[in-house]
């Protein structure tokens, strides 16, 4: 099974999301919104490759997955039963670690990381880097496809 770790602040959220709502005039909770752009090129690599989510997002912390399965539901992503699980939480604060602790306990036939950091040793090869101004795009999405077919 393949597998994509998710970041979500600077991946499924966005800077420029953020000025856009603001601009409407949305101000409450403004990183909970996810950037439509984002939810669309997450949608494709799902249905495209097939792959399982690992929330590797701090978000873990605060939101059971069942929370985060309903909030990706709530914000457009078509297939949130593929959040499948969470990494563990190590406090050196290194999500490569953290991944790798989850990979020793669990197969997959290979995976990536949509991530806007770069704390990602052991596995930088594996990372597509996004940016917190402009989240999950089309170029880091056609990437993931081409790398995870």
């Amino acid at each position: 099974m393949k597998m994509i770790f998710l970041d979500i602040d600077g991946v499924m959220n966005s800077k420029r999301n953020a000025l856009r709502l603001q601009a409407e005039g949305v101000s409450d909770k403004l990183m909970r919104q996810f950037d439509p752009e984002a939810v669309q090129c997450l949608n494709r690599i799902l249905n495209d490759t097939g792959a399982q989510i690992v929330i590797s997002s701090t978000w873990r912390r605060l939101w059971s997955l069942d929370s985060l399965r309903s909030h990706f539901k709530e914000q457009g992503v078509e297939r949130p039963e593929r959040i499948v699980g969470e990494t563990p939480t190590v406090f050196s604060g290194c999500r490569g670690r953290e991944i790798e602790l989850w990979l020793r306990d669990h197969d997959c036939d290979g995976f990536l990381i949509l991530d806007d950091d770069s704390d990602m040793t052991p596995f930088m090869e594996k990372l597509v880097k996004t940016s917190f101004d402009n989240g999950l795009t089309a170029t880091e999405a056609n990437e993931v496809m081409e790398r995870l077919s």
